[in-house]
């Protein structure tokens, strides 16, 4: 297993912007979708998606904190809009690791595209079972 989870769930890309690219233009858009994301990314990791406002999408961005968005607030971000949530594997400014399985089984069960750039600190996960 890589980064704890089967290899068909994965996608390896030059660059998140090409991958977030592809996702964005691969998803059928109806005006009114939403997009949920942490509210500090690298502005060339999300533009992808942001573009997508021209369709009529909307962007929900995680509430602003001091530190990070925890699960539950995550999860309570969520709309039944919601079409595609986006959120890094390990926040690239402070490391916090996302709680992935539960935000993952989440998502699934409502519908959800999960899009998850493993990229940050996927150096520093161990394969445990």
């Amino acid at each position: 297993m890589l980064l704890n989870a089967q290899p068909e769930r994965f996608a390896f890309f030059e660059a998140t912007a090409t991958a977030l690219n592809i996702l964005a233009q691969g998803i059928t858009w109806q005006p009114g979708d939403r997009i949920l994301i942490d509210h500090v990314e690298l502005p060339s990791d999300i533009m992808p998606l942001l573009n997508l406002r021209h369709y009529g999408v909307e962007i929900d961005f995680l509430p602003s904190t001091k530190t990070v968005s925890s699960t539950n607030n995550i999860i309570a971000a969520i709309t039944p809009k919601t079409k595609l949530v986006h959120l890094n594997a390990v926040h690239y400014l402070n490391g916090y690791r996302t709680n992935l399985k539960t935000i993952g089984e989440y998502t699934s069960q409502n519908g959800i595209i999960f899009s998850v750039d493993a990229s940050p600190g996927s150096w520093s996960t161990s394969n445990r079972p």
